[in-house]
């Protein structure tokens, strides 16, 4: 009884210890997975304000150096995201589907990189500001239905996540039913039938 009363007990512990370890790592991952769609998205909305940028080149001569600041702000934090989610989180992930919408992404990316910064160091020519600005805008309208499946896939990637992590708890609860269970009829019981019948009484 004492033995079977110990096992019980340590299967408890390390189950108990081990579902709070699981479920810790696994929230992270969520609270990842949530930062990564938000990092998506803006990457959205960066490179449609980096098109918007860009027309004023046109549109607003009178006010060159504003924008210029401006665009320069806006590639930072596109190249900067961008990024972040190529190399912190893309690998973690290990999703066939996920690499090819980033191998699929990488030039429309690269091209309004390197057309939008060409921007920024044009002085007067409008023939050649035009033509960047005409690749800026084409790559960007290339680059966002690719960002929606990418942000889309992770959404998918969290949701299947989410649902492992609930069948998890579900059969950490059925085990823990199980043993207690187990634990009240074969070791409460009787114990207490034996208290019992030690006065004269049985339970049972």
């Amino acid at each position: 009884m004492k033995s079977r009363t110990i096992f019980i007990l340590i299967t408890f512990i390390l189950l108990f210890a081990i579902n709070k370890i699981s479920l810790h790592k696994d929230i992270k991952r969520q609270n990842d997975n949530i930062s990564i769609v938000n990092i998506s998205g803006k990457q959205r909305m960066l490179s449609q304000k980096i098109s918007k940028l860009a027309l004023y080149f046109i549109d607003n001569k009178n006010k060159k150096a504003q924008n210029i600041s401006k665009l320069k702000n806006a590639i930072s934090k596109f190249s900067t995201a961008h990024n972040n989610l190529k190399n912190n989180y893309l690998n973690k992930y290990k999703d066939t589907y996920l690499n090819e919408l980033f191998t699929s992404l990488e030039p429309h990316y690269s091209k309004i990189i390197k057309s939008s910064s060409s921007l920024t160091n044009i002085e007067t020519d409008t023939i050649q500001v035009s033509i960047l600005v005409d690749e800026i805008i084409t790559a960007s309208n290339l680059f966002l239905p690719i960002m929606d499946n990418i942000v889309g896939q992770y959404e998918i990637i969290g949701k299947k996540r989410g649902e492992i992590i609930l069948q998890r708890e579900l059969t950490f609860n059925i085990i823990m039913i199980t043993l207690s269970i187990y634990a009240v009829f074969f070791m409460i019981f009787p114990i207490t039938n034996a208290y019992y019948k030690s006065d004269g009484f049985s339970l049972f």
